[in-house]
């Protein structure tokens, strides 16, 4: 296989494998995304940090189709899998692709102030629903000579 070949094949196995996507993957664009937020974010670390993802795809590939990662590929090809990594995140963010990565995960407590409002609305909505069902369960009981309540049968 040549050069551009295994690079290729080792772009395709990182972006197609499952676990790596959840593990390393979806983290180290959350991270990215973060920083792009920022305003820190530097081509150099992320492509450092694609070097870091691709060190592990290379080592999975390797230990799922056989040979040694330095032989199958040789540190040049990974530098630019490396590198087409981070282009095609800054190609994906700068379209705002990963935006959604900013916002918080499910349970976490922490939400968004379009969030926040819209569970502000809906508890007042529903406050309003429980005072007007009050009311009505309160027209439906009476008290008999000694305080006891009754329900009146509907």
């Amino acid at each position: 296989m040549e050069g551009a070949g295994r690079a290729e094949d080792l772009k395709l196995y990182i972006e197609n494998d499952g676990k790596l996507y959840q593990e390393q993957t979806v983290p180290l664009r959350r991270a990215l995304e973060r920083e792009r937020a920022g305003g820190g974010y530097r081509h150099e670390h992320a492509v450092e940090a694609y070097m870091a993802l691709v060190e592990i795809g290379a080592k999975r590939y390797v230990a799922e189709f056989g040979g040694t990662v330095n032989r199958r590929f040789p540190l040049a090809i990974r530098k630019v899998v490396a590198e087409e990594l981070a282009d095609a995140f800054e190609a994906e963010a700068s379209l705002g692709n990963y935006d959604y990565l900013l916002e918080p995960a499910e349970g976490t407590g922490a939400r968004s102030p379009a969030a926040l409002e819209r569970e502000i609305a809906g508890i007042v909505e529903g406050h309003e629903r429980r005072s007007h069902r009050g009311r009505d369960r309160a027209a439906r009981r009476r008290a008999d000579d000694h305080g006891r309540v009754h329900r009146r049968a509907r």
